[in-house]
């Protein structure tokens, strides 16, 4: 697992929310569509306008099911931590998106940005080895 990969799964998290913002939104305008409707409004113009929300209302529920298996696998590693500050470097890092070293100066003790990079780097060579082994039995 690399770092760039790490952040897509991040990104697929803030994509989630934005989907589940969207249908939000599609499920209130559909319900404007069927007030206009039966207020008598322009039977055409709503149709169309129900139809493109529907068409909408799909799409977002495609990258809403997609997003929610990144995020999904993105929960998984974080939980996996063996302790709590490595979870909590990784979730400031690719969460919050801080930088190395203001991770180093929130943690304090003496932590430098490199060495909580490289202990990131390490957790994540080392959930990458284990997809591998899992995935050559």
């Amino acid at each position: 697992m690399t770092t760039k990969q790490m952040k897509a799964l991040s990104f697929a998290c803030q994509s989630a929310e934005e989907a589940e913002y969207m249908m939000e939104k599609i499920t209130r305008l559909l319900a404007q569509c069927d007030t206009l409707s039966a207020m008598g409004a322009d039977r055409e113009w709503v149709q169309t306008r129900r139809a493109d929300l529907m068409h909408e209302a799909a799409r977002a529920k495609t990258v809403l099911a997609h997003s929610r298996e990144q995020c999904a696998r993105f929960e998984e590693i974080l939980c996996g931590c063996p302790d709590g500050q490595t979870e909590q470097i990784l979730r400031l890092r690719f969460q919050r998106h801080y930088s190395w070293q203001n991770i180093a100066l929130r943690l304090g003790g003496g932590n430098t940005g490199e060495g909580v990079r490289k202990r990131a780097a390490r957790y994540l060579a080392a959930v990458d080895e284990a997809c591998k082994t899992v995935s050559r039995n």
